[in-house]
């Protein structure tokens, strides 16, 4: 008899859900004034980084799990301390860094020890730095970012090159520039350069690090007055400039200017005269802004401007720098959109964008691939009016966001934190 063969094709997997096209809500309330600076991931660990009135909040999300409160003790008995970001290295190293604030004014005793709403106008560095990835941390107040009398260093973002930990922060004072410090541990620290711009005061923003190259976004403050003590601390006047620099190289004593000849995204020079130009209106001509990440072996740079400084309207200019030569591409995204973070997913670079008009937003994730650029916009709302955003880290096979914003009806300045993260598979 004839032999019959029946052939059963596989059912095919799954698709992927597309990153950002639902996102999971969950809020988190302490009955405080929190503030959220940056999320960052080290290793399957996703860190958010603040305040809690006058103390330091960090906040651990591992593999996936809920975000916890991390103890790093009592709040300060004088002063504050705000943490501005976290930074993983080598086995185990890690530091969340930010800022010791005194000679501070204002502000209510709260329950638990805690003062809410003081203003602190002098600022020094401040590490917890750990070894064992957050088991256990030691706190410092570098001696290397402390100046004494009324100067401030503000201590801005930390990376760590894969030998060392890498830190820029802005000298607030008569004489106002960026400075960098290394660490091998987070603990001690030494002074590893100054940037000054031709133009004058000049104030650190950034500093990312990928393969063997460092970029350090910094900002140029052409014909600011004299820096002068004032009710916030030292202040360049009433308003600045505030024009957009890079610099690159292997390491903080080997940096060079990134001129618009090297990339066209960044701006060259605008001509002044200060004996002409108004600081105070010079301030408000529109200039264009950069936003600098890393993905993979990547170091990338992002337009972050608005139509007033050339940007046209759903068209975002992005830059990656492979092989020591940087590569610029126009990407489509929202034309009403506003730019949160860049996020390295899996070593490609993606643009998070949130809707900028209407109460209830989306969110739109636009990811680098094989074949171009691919947007993907949330099926809902994701957010409600205009939270203010800590940042977003890719972790694991999701988009980790987390923001802060005020409780409706509270008179307490109390703020609530908002997680959101993208769903990741098909449900």
């Amino acid at each position: 008899m004839p032999t019959t063969t029946t052939t059963t094709e596989p059912e095919p997997e799954p698709e992927p859900f597309p990153v950002g096209a639902a996102w999971e809500s969950a809020d988190i309330d302490l009955g405080a004034d929190t503030w959220i600076r940056d999320v960052a991931a080290a290793g399957d660990t996703v860190w958010a980084v603040g305040r809690r009135d006058n103390a330091p909040l960090a906040l651990r999300s591992v593999g996936g799990g809920p975000f916890e409160v991390v103890d790093l003790g009592p709040p300060p008995g004088s002063g504050d301390i705000v943490l501005l970001g976290a930074a993983g290295g080598v086995d185990g190293a890690l530091i969340l860094f930010g800022l010791r604030g005194s000679d501070c004014f204002g502000g209510l005793a709260v329950e638990g020890g805690f003062t809410r709403g003081a203003l602190c106008r002098v600022n020094r560095g401040a590490v917890f730095a750990s070894s064992d990835g957050g088991a256990t941390f030691t706190y410092v107040e570098p001696p290397e970012m402390v100046l004494g009398g009324r100067q401030s260093v503000d201590l801005r973002a930390a990376v760590h090159d894969g030998e060392q930990f890498v830190a820029v922060g802005t000298v607030r004072g008569p004489d106002w520039h960026a400075r960098m410090w290394t660490s091998p541990d987070g603990v001690t620290w030494a002074a590893a350069g100054e940037l000054r711009d031709p133009d004058g005061s000049t104030s650190a923003i950034d500093v990312r690090h990928a393969g063997d190259t460092l970029l350090v976004h910094y900002e140029a403050h052409p014909c600011a007055r004299d820096a002068n003590f004032n009710t916030p601390g030292y202040v360049l006047g009433s308003d600045w400039p505030e024009h957009a620099r890079l610099a690159a190289g292997p390491g903080p004593a080997s940096l060079a200017p990134v001129t618009s000849a090297d990339l066209e995204l960044v701006p060259a020079p605008r001509p002044v005269d200060c004996a002409v130009d108004d600081p105070f209106l010079l301030a408000r001509e529109p200039y264009p802004a950069l936003r600098i990440a890393s993905a993979g072996d990547a170091l990338v740079v992002v337009d972050d401007s608005n139509d007033e400084a050339g940007r046209v309207a759903g068209e975002t200019g992005v830059a990656q720098r492979v092989d020591r030569s940087w590569e610029l591409e126009m990407v489509a995204t929202g034309d009403a959109h506003a730019l949160i973070d860049v996020v390295d997913i899996d070593g490609r670079p993606a643009l998070l964008e949130r809707e900028t008009s209407g109460g209830l937003k989306r969110l739109l994730v636009t990811v680098s691939g094989d074949d171009g650029w691919s947007a993907r916009e949330s099926a809902s709302p994701v957010l409600r009016d205009s939270p203010l955003i800590g940042g977003a880290v890719w972790s694991g096979d999701r988009v980790v966001l987390v923001a802060h914003r005020g409780v409706d009806g509270d008179e307490q300045r109390r703020r609530e934190i908002l997680v959101r993260t993208s769903a990741p598979v098909d449900r």
